[in-house]
């Protein structure tokens, strides 16, 4: 089984650092890579996007209200935040799994894994 993953953050660099990391791990495919959330459409993404990966500094709101106007395919997107420091992983996003961007392949393939299966 392929896990299909958009990662969204503005960093270019981290964006195509984190993909060529992701895809090193078997089973792992980033079909879609953006700048922000803005014209997210990620319910016409074949195949469907099953993670979306977001820098935490848009919020979850922001790019969950593109999401929202999105049809149902998307309200089935696990979302996993990307955090640049420690201090930000409690930081007002309860219900919100939240990962630092320099976490490891391991850590990264863990934490994907456990969105998906529960």
């Amino acid at each position: 089984m392929t896990i299909n993953i958009a990662i969204i953050d503005r960093n270019e660099i981290f964006r195509e650092s984190l993909k060529i990391l992701l895809e090193q791990i078997e089973g792992f495919s980033v079909i879609m890579d953006a700048a922000n959330c803005v014209n997210l459409n990620i319910s016409n993404t074949i195949p469907p996007i099953q993670v979306l990966l977001i820098d935490s500094s848009f919020g979850k709101e922001e790019c969950n209200v593109s999401m929202n106007e999105e049809p149902v395919q998307s309200k089935t997107v696990k979302t996993l935040m990307l955090a640049t420091y420690k201090e930000e992983l409690g930081f007002g996003m309860v219900d919100t799994e939240i990962i630092l961007k320099s976490s490891g392949k391991k850590e990264f393939e863990y934490r994907i894994n456990k969105l998906i299966t529960g």
